[in-house]
């Protein structure tokens, strides 16, 4: 059975272990409380930032082709157990559908989606469960590929913060002026009965060969 170790400990074991301000006090807080305190908007490729109510880009605007675009927005969904919800509602595979990027499960996310063999109309008819709402679709000639987007727009909040506005604005200040580190974070690892950073490496040739 393994002890309890404190969060700074494990997140040392996968190679969290420094600041881009260690010299400024933080204020401490709460994420994530609600799914709505994380909002993750996807940027197309322009820039863009991609809303229910977006805009389809000019090249794809009236194209030919026997896919759809759409938004697709989420909460307390991860991005492939959406794409499920909305293959059954439309009677396509989960394959059908291709993405720019994968989105968290605990969270308000907006993201373009295309599918294989949908028309917009089908979209529009759709009636997704409240955790799923869909924005306009336009018909497209071409898919999404992962990694394709400009990146995403993160509007966080964090309750529960101690140490009073002047220590929260010099926190913000030396963060809008050096940055952060973007570890990958704890939940890249998992945290149910398999944790991915726990797993021993195996030997690199377990069963050799006598000469």
């Amino acid at each position: 059975m393994r002890k309890d170790r404190s969060s700074r400990d494990v997140e040392r074991d996968v190679g969290i272990f420094d600041y881009a301000t260690p010299d400024v006090a933080g204020f401490g807080g709460a994420l994530k409380v609600t799914p709505a305190d994380f909002q993750v908007n996807e940027l197309r490729a322009s820039g863009e930032e991609v809303s229910l109510d977006s805009s389809p880009l000019p090249e794809d605007a009236g194209s030919e082709g026997s896919n759809v675009r759409f938004v697709l927005q989420k909460e307390r969904l991860d991005t492939l157990g959406a794409l499920a919800e909305l293959g059954s509602l439309l009677g396509v595979p989960t394959r059908s559908f291709s993405v720019a990027g994968l989105k968290d499960y605990r969270a308000v996310t907006t993201q373009e989606v295309v599918a294989r063999d949908v028309t917009p109309e089908a979209v529009a008819a759709c009636a997704p469960p409240p955790c799923l709402r869909l924005g306009r679709a336009w018909p497209t000639a071409t898919k999404l590929r992962l990694g394709g987007c400009g990146g995403n727009r993160f509007r966080i909040v964090v309750r529960g913060v101690a140490g009073g506005g002047r220590r929260i604005d010099k926190a913000l200040r030396a963060l809008k002026r050096r940055g952060f580190i973007n570890y990958f974070g704890l939940q890249r690892f998992g945290s149910g009965a398999s944790v991915n950073h726990e797993v021993p490496c195996p030997h690199p040739n377990p069963h050799p060969h006598p000469h």
